[in-house]
């Protein structure tokens, strides 16, 4: 007869970092770096300084830390596609370790182990943990932040936490500027639970708690408020529908995301009506944790509500990737949801078919990577036959977009300026050479160039076109490979 196999916690914790990571290096390399990762991978060039990367970074509209650690990284363990993305999918990990630690803290480690699972198989962290952008860093430190910035407020004689707070909370700052939006949420979190008969005894240290982290961002504040300025036309507006479209989305589903929002709503009538009326089955499944729920509840809505109602007066803040701060209290919520079975066998059915639930968001999902991608690597390598020497002009809006793959695959003789070629073709009179565009990123005025012929040199004729499409099926980047015509010969 078998006898029964107790699984312990602690290997329920190692299986969930194992799947998670293997979860993160599956189809890793599935498609080649996209518009914004290759502004990181440009900025993380081994061969640059690192005062080149801070410069390049401050000239974008976000932080430069997560740019300094793939510089660092690349530095160490190479500069690929697989490489860039490895320090994210190492960063996933860790953050599903982080949620972990701030569920065991605020809950309990049954509680913990479900939302560890439920990070596992999360598909927004899973995206964002394969792609070289700094969301999963800001994810691991919000996390963190929270983490520390509950201890303290637990034990505020702890300097200990409170100098890993303002450590952490800066790095945050340094990585994504919603993470002011963290501090923001842990200052209305703090006026709620903190103990007010030893306010005047603690001011200095809350005071300190929130200096600290500003404090040490001040380098970085000319560059915060030049990026201020910028006009994000890429956001899309503020509508009320993102209340459950966000959801939908850091889920990957309308079932899943539409039940968490429920969940969610449950916990503010819960919140809104203990002191008008108390209702017992509330009462008997919040009262116990109720510290830690609203500490959660508060997490969620001043981070999403903040820039939510910025943005219906202001410059609209509302993509879904700046949220993901949020997930680790939303999954916990869920989490802390499942625990209340009480059955264990009903409890363990719960947590196995939401699982299996995520899994199969994932595996059905038709379009999981990016829909408005340039298929930069693929026209690259249709290049691979052709010798490193051969004269590349290549025409972007944005140089990054080929210029690290056409180095990746070691051409030397580059050039982004028809001007520049037109010379070099005049003095050199090459065997050969290739010109790369790019159709998602159109230089100025590259349909005149086409029409007139502006790439067909004197003596050369086009020997092959390859052009490529992305998901959507819209062509994306052409390659035009001339040589010298026999006439010219």
């Amino acid at each position: 007869m078998f006898t029964k196999i107790e699984i312990t916690h602690r290997t329920w914790l190692y299986l969930g970092l194992i799947t998670a990571f293997l979860l993160r290096i599956f189809n890793l390399n599935y498609e080649g770096l996209w518009n914004d990762e290759l502004f990181t991978a440009f900025s993380a060039n081994p061969s640059t300084s690192l005062g080149y990367t801070i410069n390049f970074v401050g000239g974008d509209v976000h932080p430069p830390l997560h740019n300094i650690l793939s510089k660092y990284w690349a530095e160490n363990f190479g500069y690929t596609d697989t490489s860039l993305r490895m320090l994210n999918v190492i960063l996933g990990v860790i953050g599903v370790l982080s949620v972990y630690h701030v569920a065991k803290l605020l809950i309990s480690k049954r509680v913990a182990i479900i939302a560890l699972w439920l990070a596992v198989v999360n598909s927004f962290l899973i995206e964002y943990s394969q792609e070289v952008r700094a969301y999963i860093l800001l994810f691991v430190l919000a996390n963190y932040s929270y983490y520390f910035f509950i201890k303290f407020i637990r034990s505020p004689k702890d300097s200990k936490s409170l100098l890993y707070y303002i450590i952490i909370t800066a790095a945050a700052l340094y990585t994504h500027y919603f993470a002011l939006f963290i501090m923001v949420s842990q200052g209305v979190t703090l006026l709620f639970v903190m103990d007010y008969g030893k306010l005047k005894k603690l001011f200095g240290r809350y005071i300190l708690l929130f200096a600290g982290p500003l404090v040490l961002f001040v380098p970085w504040m000319p560059y915060f408020f030049r990026h201020m300025q910028q006009p994000f036309v890429w956001i899309q507006k503020a509508e009320w529908s993102m209340i459950f479209s966000f959801p939908q989305a850091f889920f990957n589903d309308l079932l899943l995301g539409t039940l968490v929002v429920l969940l969610l709503l449950l916990l503010l009538v819960y919140f809104l009506t203990r002191r008008i009326k108390t209702i017992k089955v509330l009462e008997n499944a919040f009262k116990e944790h109720y510290n830690a729920l609203l500490i959660l509840v508060l997490w969620i809505l001043i981070y999403f509500g903040v820039p939510f109602a910025r943005s219906f007066i202001s410059t609209s803040n509302m993509n879904d990737r700046y949220f993901i701060a949020i997930i680790c209290p939303l999954l916990i919520v869920v989490a802390y949801f499942i625990s209340l079975f009480r059955h264990r066998k009903i409890q363990n059915t719960a947590i196995l078919l939401v699982l299996m639930y995520s899994l199969l968001t994932i595996a059905l999902n038709t379009q999981p990577y990016k829909d408005n991608k340039g298929m930069y690597r693929d026209i690259v390598a249709e290049a691979t036959e052709i010798e490193a020497t051969t004269p590349i002009l290549y025409l972007t809006a944005r140089t990054r977009n080929f210029d690290y793959y056409l180095k990746q695959a070691k051409f030397r003789q580059l050039r982004r300026r028809v001007v520049d070629f037109d010379k070099f073709i005049e003095e050199n009179q090459p065997e050969e050479y290739v010109v790369f565009i790019d159709l998602h990123h159109k230089i100025y005025q590259l349909d005149k160039v086409l029409d007139e012929d502006k790439l067909t040199y004197s003596g050369y004729e086009l020997i092959q076109m390859k052009e490529k499409k992305n998901i959507n099926n819209i062509k994306t980047a052409r390659m035009l490979h001339y040589k010298k015509s026999k006439d010219s010969l």
